[in-house]
Parts: C-alpha cells; sequence; structure tokens
C-alpha cells in the first residue's frame, strides 16, 4: 500500500469513478470484490497528470 498525502478517500473515490468512466485509464482500477480495491500506481499516476493538464477543459459526453 502506498498513501498520497493529502489525498482524501472522498477524491480518491471520486477519481476512481472518472477512472473507471474513462478508457485510456479504465484498466487501472480492479475490483475482485465489492469490498477490494486494486490501483495500478503507474496507471493512477498517467491519470492525475492528465487531470492536471486537462484542469480547466471540460470531457463530458
Amino acid at each position: 500500500m502506498q498513501k498520497w498525502e493529502g489525498l482524501t478517500k472522498g477524491t480518491l473515490t471520486a477519481w476512481l469513478i472518472e477512472m473507471r468512466d474513462h478508457p485510456e485509464f479504465k484498466n487501472g482500477v480492479l475490483n475482485p470484490t465489492h469490498r477490494i480495491v486494486f490501483i495500478n500506481k503507474e496507471v493512477f499516476k498517467k491519470f492525475v497528470e492528465w487531470k492536471e493538464a486537462t484542469r480547466y477543459k471540460s470531457y463530458k459526453k
């Protein structure tokens, strides 16, 4: 496990939902059960970098 300073559980939950909805990042979140979540650190890091780069753009469909 790795903890990111300043990242709340609520923010993480919202970001994981966003990752699952985005085709480029959805393979970075696995849910083998309803209580267990595995996050690929490399994909999550790319997602955070993507969020920073597109912070003011809207990608809603």
